[in-house]
């Protein structure tokens, strides 16, 4: 791909591509000994808890410049209720640890998780911004078919008429302690208050390559907005 497509980017669709921490350093080292000029990213993010100064300064030897991770929340007792293994400040020494090796970070986070009040959802939000991420991505939640929480909510008879064919991380799904409305006013206001920054906005538009990925950010915008 690298010589006869000249591809120069690389991304890793592996949500556990850190998990198993030996097969990653003996990936990230093989491709350091390719020497070649490209890079990596992980767009569908990895999981903050198996990250490691070894195996980020290996990342970054190797062309990744993001990071993406699953943060979810800014609330300790939402984290603990969606089972994640990290609270706030260990999300705060991972990120920082992230950037210390001068790598950019990303996160992903869920707005409405079941018993989230609209409390938690706005510390979730200003968590965000204070975290020094380059980009961020505000997700709605959804209860999807095989999870835990998917059991629970049926179980308890709260799901209702859910149509899944049409589960969108942009359009509310289930709540329960706000409206619909509510919960994409929310969605829309992270959005805004995040990427609004002159800040981030520059550092952003700076990392645009081609002007096609203009059209491109634009037409994603909109759809995560409206």
């Amino acid at each position: 791909m690298y010589t006869t497509h000249h591809i120069r980017e690389f991304h890793i669709i592996d949500d556990n591509f850190t998990l198993d921490k030996e097969f990653a350093k003996k990936v990230l080292k093989e491709i350091i000994k390719l020497n070649l000029k490209i890079s990596f990213s992980v767009p569908n993010g990895i999981r903050l808890d198996t990250l490691d100064k070894e195996i980020l300064i290996l990342m970054k030897n190797a062309g990744f410049y993001l990071i993406s991770i699953g943060i979810e929340s800014g609330s300790d007792r939402v984290l603990k209720m969606m089972g994640k293994h990290l609270l706030i400040k260990q999300i705060k020494e991972k990120i920082s640890l992230i950037k210390k090796v001068g790598l950019d970070a990303a996160g992903f986070f869920i707005l409405g998780y079941p018993g989230e009040t609209e409390k938690e959802i706005k510390k979730t939000i200003n968590f965000s911004l204070s975290l020094g991420l380059l980009r961020a991505n505000y997700f709605l939640f959804l209860p999807l078919p095989g999870t835990i929480i998917f059991q629970q909510l049926q179980k308890g008879g709260a799901l209702g008429d859910v149509e899944y064919n049409k589960l969108s991380f942009t359009s509310p799904v289930f709540t329960d302690n706000l409206s619909k409305t509510k919960l994409k006013t929310l969605q829309r206001q992270a959005f805004l208050k995040f990427y609004l920054r002159p800040k981030i906005l520059i550092k952003n538009i700076l990392k645009i390559k081609r002007p096609a990925q203009i059209l491109f950010l634009f037409k994603r915008a909109i759809h995560w907005l409206f």
